[in-house]
């Protein structure tokens, strides 16, 4: 699907998976472009992957109130899109946390969001956890999020090398959540960040990027059409085990229909006395 805004379109690709060993699907993954031009110019697109965490189906739980209550709370909300958005995760985190307490079934559910909103030319981050999101431009593939967890902690504190987390046996115990305390510090770009035709951006839960080397990943994103590549990278997780869900939303920048049929501004007149 080719969604317009403005200078810039996405092609988009959203796909999540149960895995090859869980029964339960606990992750989430959505692509909203909004049906009116009004909300489409306020607050542009957004792609967001959640994985949750929890008892029997709370993790499901979780991440299906973390997608809905952060898409319609970005939507509604007068902000500017980097504070809608961080005020998004905020309430999310409120009622997530508040539905557990209400249910003991539910109790500590929690799960962890990565969001991006595209609105023009600039893009917005939220992010809480340990899934996360790439960029992917001229060759070379950037994590634009930084994981909430114990392993990643440890790295930042020179305690670990990135090759001693890569296979620690706690590398998926998660430091933050949405929804398992009553407060949480959402993780958000101090700038927005400019949009390039020809950009990739990979929104991807752990049971991805846990199991496919960083390499390998970037191979399988850039070197084909968002379908193709999706259905590869899924493909391999599989192939390599599958253990988790598995999610993942690719995004391809391209300028826009009217843009390519705009004639090129000139940059410099020279004006000539005769």
């Amino acid at each position: 699907m080719n969604h317009d805004s403005e200078m810039l379109s996405i092609d988009a690709r959203v796909i999540t998976d149960c895995g090859c060993q869980r029964e339960h699907n606990e992750d989430s993954a959505v692509f909203v472009q909004p049906g009116d031009e009004r909300s489409l110019a306020a607050k542009g697109m957004l792609a967001l992957v959640a994985d949750g965490m929890g008892g029997h189906k709370a993790g499901e739980v979780a991440s299906v109130m973390a997608a809905n209550v952060i898409r319609q709370r970005y939507y509604r909300s007068p902000a500017s899109p980097a504070v809608a958005l961080v005020e998004a995760f905020e309430e999310a985190n409120r009622k997530i946390f508040e539905h557990g307490e209400a249910n003991d079934g539910l109790r500590g559910m929690g799960t962890t969001c990565t969001a991006f909103a595209m609105r023009r030319n600039l893009g917005y981050l939220a992010h809480v956890g340990d899934s996360r999101l790439y960029l992917l431009r001229e060759g070379e593939m950037h994590q634009m999020t930084e994981d909430h967890s114990l392993v990643a902690e440890l790295v930042r504190q020179g305690a670990l090398t990135q090759s001693q987390a890569d296979g620690h046996v706690d590398k998926n115990v998660i430091t933050r959540a949405l929804g398992t305390q009553r407060e949480v510090t959402v993780a958000s770009w101090p700038r927005p960040l400019p949009l390039r035709a020809g950009d990739r951006y990979l929104l991807s839960t752990d049971g991805l990027h846990d199991l496919l080397e960083r390499s390998r990943m970037q191979d399988l994103a850039t070197t084909r059409d968002v379908h193709t590549a999706c259905e590869d990278l899924l493909t391999e997780a599989k192939q390599r085990g599958g253990y988790d869900n598995i999610s993942m939303i690719l995004l391809v920048v391209q300028q826009s229909d009217r843009e390519r049929e705009r004639p090129a501004a000139e940059t410099r007149k020279v004006k000539v006395n005769r």
